[in-house]
């Protein structure tokens, strides 16, 4: 019950990004500035704060075998809703929502709950899944993606593509690790900026997820059974496939619930960034992401309760 009142008081903070974004104190260039300033300094700090002291060599060589065994459940999940909805629908619309019934928001939501909800020590499992997620998406998904629109750029791997990948909260995170395996001892100011600047993540990204729930058109929304199908593979089959397998492994329990509730969040925004990139009904990605955020709202203080 504690853990979902925490969950609870940070969803408050979302109501406080609505009243702001709603008061107009927040203009619409708001969600931009404090997205970089989340991403870029205060989501790095954490990653270094979280895992300088915690990780060894052994917890890293098995995190590669955690990201191959999510890899390997997102394939197979994204070809299964595949499969059943080319009955349904077109081929973009297909792909369009079997990669929102897959892709998590990891970060502006996923590591903010998940650092509320476990602490600091539940952060290098957060980023386990955030790497297996983002490296699919800018790979996998972006080859469908280009074969259905018919787009001329052929994949392939540059700086660019690298930078998508190897992003702020990243690499902060193997400096963090950098750090724990060198045993070097962080200067006590540089330390403490760090911790500050850390606290500022979870405020922050749910004040953002709260501005940009204040812009949505109410009045887009409408009945999609195909949604209602791929949020509820994202709430509830994903995690459950995914629990499956990684209690056959051996991961500390702390471990598997926190991989499990990377997997439960609502869409990645990211679908819905590609989806108009590639001109793959892009309005329905938007309020597939939309109704997503929502629905998350409830869901995932339900799921708190079981931890």
């Amino acid at each position: 019950m504690i853990v979902f009142q925490r969950v609870l008081s940070i969803f408050f903070m979302i109501l406080v990004g609505v009243i702001a974004r709603k008061r107009k104190i927040f203009d619409e260039n708001a969600s931009g500035v404090l997205t970089n300033l989340v991403f870029k300094i205060c989501l790095p700090a954490l990653m270094i704060i979280s895992v300088k002291d915690r990780l060894d060599l052994e917890f890293i060589k098995s995190s590669f075998v955690y990201i191959i065994i999510i890899w390997i459940v997102m394939l197979i999940l994204f070809n299964v809703v595949y499969f059943i909805l080319k009955k349904r629908v077109n081929e973009k619309r297909a792909v369009l929502y079997s990669s929102m019934a897959i892709f998590s928001n990891t970060v502006f939501l996923g590591f903010p709950v998940i650092n509320v909800v476990f602490g600091e020590k539940g952060m290098p499992y957060a980023v386990i899944y955030y790497f297996a997620n983002t490296t699919l998406v800018w790979t996998f998904l972006v080859y469908k993606f280009q074969n259905i629109s018919n787009d001329k750029n052929k994949f392939k791997i540059n700086i660019s593509f690298l930078k998508k990948i190897f992003t702020a909260p990243l690499i902060g995170f193997f400096i963090g690790i950098f750090i724990s395996i060198l045993d070097i001892n962080i200067i006590p100011m540089v330390e403490d900026s760090l911790l500050y600047l850390s606290k500022v993540v979870t405020p922050v990204s749910m004040i953002i997820i709260g501005i940009l729930l204040a812009e949505i058109d109410i009045k887009k929304i409408k009945k999609d059974s195909c949604l209602l199908l791929c949020l509820f593979i994202k709430s509830i089959i994903m995690p459950y496939f995914l629990y499956l397998i990684l209690r056959t492994l051996n991961i500390e329990a702390e471990g598997v619930k926190v991989l499990i509730m990377q997997a439960s969040m609502p869409v990645m925004a990211q679908c819905a960034i590609l989806a108009k990139k590639y001109n793959v009904v892009p309005d329905e990605a938007s309020i597939g992401v939309s109704i997503s955020t929502i629905t998350g709202l409830i869901t995932i203080p339900i799921l708190s309760l079981l931890f």
